[in-house]
C-alpha cells in the first residue's frame, strides 16, 4: 500500500491555516472544514502509529480542545439548518424566535471557540509543524521501498475493519462511536495513493461501502458529528 503524504499533509496545512486566521465568527464551511482535517489528522497520527510519541500526544490533547468547540458551533449550524427546511403554517413568528435564538448560542459558542484557539495557538503552531516534519519523513522511501508508514497504515485499516463487524445490531447507545469508527476508516483508506492499486485505494471490504454506510448513519443520527 503507497500512501499519498499531500492528502495528509493537507489536513495539517487546513488546521494550520485556521490557527493563523482565528476568526472571531468562523462561516459554516469553516467550520465544518476545521473539525473535518482536525478527524482525519487524528485518524492519520493514529494509523501511523505517532500517538506513541509525547509531542504528537500533547497535539491531539490540544487539537481535540479546538476541535470540540467547534463542534458546538457545528451544532447550531446543523439545527438552523434544520429548522429552516422545516415549514409550518401559522408558525413564522416561533421559526424566527427560534432562528434568532440559535444565532445567539451560535455566536456566544464562537467566542468560545475564537477564545480557545488564541490559548492554544502558540502551543499548536508549534505543534503542528512538528507534525508536519514527522509526517513528511515518515513518507521518504528506504532503499527503493515504501516506507514502513504505509504497512501501519494497512495493519490499522485491517483493524478498524474488523471491529466494525461487531455490534450485529445498531442501538442508541452505541450508533454515534460505531459512526465515528466508520468515518475513521474511511479517512485512513483516504490516505492511500490515488495512483496505487485499486484493491488498497478501496480497502478492505470496499471502501464504498464503508461510504454508504457512513451516510445511511447520518441520516439516522443528524450528520453533524
Amino acid at each position: 500500500m503507497s500512501l499519498d503524504p499531500d492528502r495528509i499533509l493537507k489536513s495539517v496545512r487546513k488546521v494550520e491555516k485556521f490557527i493563523k486566521k482565528a476568526p472571531h465568527q468562523p462561516t459554516p464551511e469553516q467550520v465544518h472544514d476545521l473539525r473535518t482535517h482536525a478527524r482525519k489528522l487524528e485518524s492519520a497520527m493514529h494509523a501511523l502509529s505517532l500517538d506513541s510519541n509525547s509531542e504528537v500526544r500533547e497535539l491531539l490533547k490540544d487539537l481535540k480542545k479546538v476541535r470540540s468547540r467547534a463542534g458546538k458551533i457545528r451544532d447550531m449550524d446543523v439545527l438552523t439548518g434544520h429548522v429552516c427546511s422545516v415549514k409550518v403554517n401559522g408558525e413564522q413568528d416561533c421559526e424566527i424566535q427560534l432562528l434568532e435564538h440559535l444565532a445567539i448560542r451560535r455566536r456566544k459558542q464562537a467566542k468560545k471557540l475564537h477564545a480557545t484557539v488564541l490559548k492554544q495557538s502558540a502551543a499548536l503552531k508549534k505543534e503542528l509543524e512538528q507534525a508536519g516534519d514527522e509526517l513528511k519523513g515518515l513518507f521518504r522511501p528506504t532503499d527503493g521501498q515504501p516506507s514502513e508508514a504505509a504497512a501501519e497504515a494497512m495493519g490499522h485499516a485491517v483493524q478498524l475493519s474488523s471491529e466494525l463487524s461487531v455490534p450485529t445490531r445498531l442501538t442508541r447507545s452505541n450508533l454515534h462511536p460505531y459512526r465515528l469508527k466508520v468515518k475513521e476508516l474511511r479517512y485512513v483508506l483516504q490516505m492511500a495513493d490515488r495512483n496505487g492499486p485499486a484493491w488498497v485505494r478501496e480497502g478492505p471490504g470496499r471502501s464504498e461501502r464503508y461510504d454508504r454506510r457512513v451516510a445511511r448513519l447520518g441520516r439516522v443520527n443528524l450528520d453533524y458529528q
